[in-house]
């Protein structure tokens, strides 16, 4: 009977630590990254973490709403770097202060309620075209303290709702003529 007892209360307080506090199993967690709950989701930091690519969007928890890879050394993102089934809820990517030289075109695809995209402190010369196409929902797009030089006229085609762009610090010495004209909700650039 005592030893009941004592297996029942090991099983209770076991039940307790795993679920009665809210804290997400380690295993749901990228190696490197720290995992917070939050109302609406996790807000995952994987910053100064001294990596060289971006995370495997596959160790992130399905409802992620942030993810800071920002100050790490990560050079280049790939196509459908962050796609994946059931991670459609990151609204805001982190990625300011790596060593990024290139984003393939398709590189953001699956972040259809992507709000926020901070690219700001990088060694990014040129960006291709259509790699903020497919960003339906962004807001705020920071861009600045990079080496670019050159914007391409639909460069932010299809970003209907964005609101802000920071192009400061870069290399432009000349926008092209209607690179802003379909972003009817901008207010500050």
């Amino acid at each position: 009977m005592m030893q009941m007892k004592t297996a029942f209360t090991n099983l209770i307080f076991a039940l307790l630590m795993l679920f009665g506090y809210g804290v997400m199993p380690s295993f749901n967690c990228p190696p490197k990254c720290g995992c917070e709950q939050k109302a609406n989701g996790y807000s995952v930091n994987c910053a100064n973490q001294g990596l060289k690519t971006p995370i495997n969007p596959n160790d992130l928890p399905d409802d992620t709403f942030e993810l800071d890879l920002s100050d790490n050394a990560i050079q280049t993102i790939k196509n459908n770097a962050f796609k994946r089934k059931n991670l459609t809820k990151i609204k805001r990517l982190l990625l300011s202060g790596n060593e990024l030289e290139k984003i393939e075109p398709d590189a953001f695809s699956g972040l259809n309620r992507l709000t926020k995209l901070d690219l700001s402190r990088n060694k990014l010369f040129l960006l291709d075209e259509a790699v903020f196409r497919k960003l339906r929902n962004i807001r705020i797009i920071d861009v600045s303290n990079n080496h670019m030089f050159k914007l391409n006229k639909t460069q932010f085609s299809g970003c209907k709702n964005l609101r802000i762009i920071n192009l400061s610090s870069n290399r432009l010495t000349l926008l092209p003529e209607g690179l802003f004209n379909s972003l009817g909700n901008l207010q500050k650039m």
